[in-house]
């Protein structure tokens, strides 16, 4: 009886491999088996990205999405020119927007902007904790209105 846990071999009495079998699946196979055809798919494979061609075109936002993206340039681009591009963290050239309060409602709302530069910006987002204790993320949903 062979002891808990390996395998049983046989009646092998060596460690060797079985020469007779040992390259058995190397051999071509014999007979009908090498006729087959591969099957074929019912449904063509599909992209995993979710993006649908549309004449050779990606459509990147609807006309509304591009509107407000428009909005959100100029907008973007006065802050940055308010803060003379000046990073409000270490005082670096900004070259970021940071939405302390995430970009979902409050896009267009720059009392929720931040310039930063890169690294400050890379900083906040590492460092969550640390940015909510100074003030540069807002942990909750705060809607800004007037």
């Amino acid at each position: 009886m062979p002891a808990t846990g390996s395998r049983d071999w046989g009646n092998r009495s060596t460690n060797q491999p079985d020469r007779n079998n040992s390259k058995k699946h190397l051999e071509p196979r014999s007979g009908s088996e090498d006729n087959r055809t591969m099957l074929k798919r019912k449904t063509p494979l599909r992209a995993k990205s979710g993006f649908k061609k549309r004449g050779g075109k990606l459509k990147p936002f609807s006309e509304k999405g591009r509107k407000k993206n428009e909005e959100y340039k100029k907008v973007r681009k006065e802050y940055l020119e308010e803060k003379e591009y000046r990073c409000e963290i270490c005082g670096g050239q900004a070259t970021d927007i940071h939405h302390k309060s995430g970009r979902a409602h409050n896009t267009l709302e720059k009392r929720t902007f931040m310039a930063l530069c890169r690294r400050c910006h890379t900083t906040c987002h590492d460092n969550p904790a640390w940015a909510r204790e100074n003030g540069y993320l807002v942990y909750e949903y705060k809607r800004y209105t007037d």
